[in-house]
């Protein structure tokens, strides 16, 4: 019983049509940017730790990891020559892992330089 448990997969890839897949997209995309944005008005009011602009990196982490399977699917040659995907899907599926591999380093990037004017900022004052 315990064996059957532990060797089925962590997560089965459920096949989403264009819709589904822009709307985890754009979903995932809102939690990432609103992490963001609140950790870093909340650490230049004072209210929030330092630390809570990079809590953004884990909805994009998730993300990554979500898109990797769908890009794996996508871009598998045997899957593509069966002609079981193709057209706006396949195309969907590799933006949606592409997206946060983008936005991974610039979302590093933000929250560097958001740590630096905001301390800047204190400083001055």
């Amino acid at each position: 019983m315990l064996s059957t448990l532990f060797s089925l997969p962590i997560a089965e890839i459920e096949y989403l049509n264009g819709s589904q897949t822009i709307m985890r997209i754009v979903l995932f995309f809102i939690f990432t940017a609103l992490t963001f944005i609140l950790g870093a008005a909340g650490h230049a009011n004072g209210r929030a730790p330092s630390w809570a602009k990079w809590l953004s990196l884990v909805p994009c982490v998730l993300w990554l990891l979500w898109a990797k399977q769908y890009f794996d699917y996508a871009m598998d040659s045997f899957i593509v020559a069966a002609g079981q995907i193709g057209g706006n899907s396949a195309f969907l599926y590799k933006v949606a892992f592409i997206v946060p591999v983008v936005l991974l380093p610039v979302l590093i990037f933000g929250c560097v330089i958001s740590t630096r004017k905001i301390n800047d900022y204190k400083t001055e004052l």
